[in-house]
This record gives C-alpha cells, sequence and structure tokens, in this order.
C-alpha cells in the first residue's frame, strides 16, 4: 500500500554527509528566559558516498523566547518555526519512506500523536511528504 520506491522494499545503503549551523543567543543554557536561535541542517545522500539513493534534505528553524515585563518576568512570548525540504536527484525519483516528513507530536502538532500528520495513501496511512513548513506561538508563564 505504501511502497513508493524500489528503496521502500528490503534493504538499502544511505551514506549521507551532514551538518548543522546554528547561532543561539540566551541567558541561560538550561531554563533561559530569553532566548534566540536561527539555524540549519543538511544531510547529502549520495552514491558518491556509497549510497544506493540520491537525495538532499535541508531543514531551516528559528525560536524567539522574549519576556514580557509582566508578573515579575515569568510571562513570556516564544514564537518558533521550522521547515523542510528534500529533493531526490540523479536516479532517485522519490524520497524513501523512512526519510519523508511527517508532523505531529510534542514538538511540532500538540494534540495530535507523534508522526501522525503528512499525506496519506489510498489504505489512509501516513506516508509522510517531501517538504513541511510549521509554526507556533505561546505564552508561557514559568
Amino acid at each position: 500500500d505504501i511502497i513508493l520506491s524500489d528503496l521502500d522494499t528490503g534493504s538499502y545503503v544511505a551514506s549521507s554527509l551532514t551538518g548543522a549551523l546554528e547561532y543561539v543567543d540566551q541567558d541561560d543554557p538550561l531554563i533561559p528566559r530569553y532566548a534566540r536561535k536561527v539555524g540549519v541542517a543538511t544531510s547529502l545522500t549520495h552514491s558518491a558516498f556509497g549510497s544506493d539513493a540520491d537525495y538532499l534534505l535541508v531543514q531551516p528553524s528559528f525560536l524567539l523566547l522574549q519576556p514580557t515585563g509582566l508578573f515579575d518576568d515569568r510571562l513570556s512570548f516564544l514564537l518558533s518555526g521550522g521547515a523542510g525540504i528534500g529533493v531526490p536527484f540523479g536516479g532517485t525519483d522519490e524520497l524513501p519512506l523512512a526519510k519523508r516528513y511527517r508532523l505531529g507530536g510534542q514538538d511540532s502538532v500538540r494534540g495530535y500523536r507523534m508522526n501522525s500528520l503528512g499525506p496519506r495513501s489510498a489504505a489512509g496511512n501516513v506516508i509522510g511528504g517531501d517538504r513541511f513548513y510549521q509554526g507556533s506561538t505561546e505564552l508561557r508563564y514559568e
């Protein structure tokens, strides 16, 4: 039902070159009251590294945590977001199921089970997609 390509049957070799770059400015490493973060993570999977598939994954993200000045600085505003795109290339037509994006869970869309949101197969199974966008706003009282 959810076989998208030959990479979704049996096993395959995936060798990747990965990296991340992140800028962080926060007042406390464990429990910050003020934070600004922006970053991007990438992963290149290619036959030159011995992989059976060729694809690039790019995921930028950001976070802003700002005290409001109310309730003795215990009330803060949080704005966060992220995106991801997966691009198959070369002889690879589709991202493998294991590398497709799904949302849901505590760190993306609360109120939904982990990885339960995304494109579905004809039978209703979540197969994930090749891109995602998410954002969140919160008022926090700590």
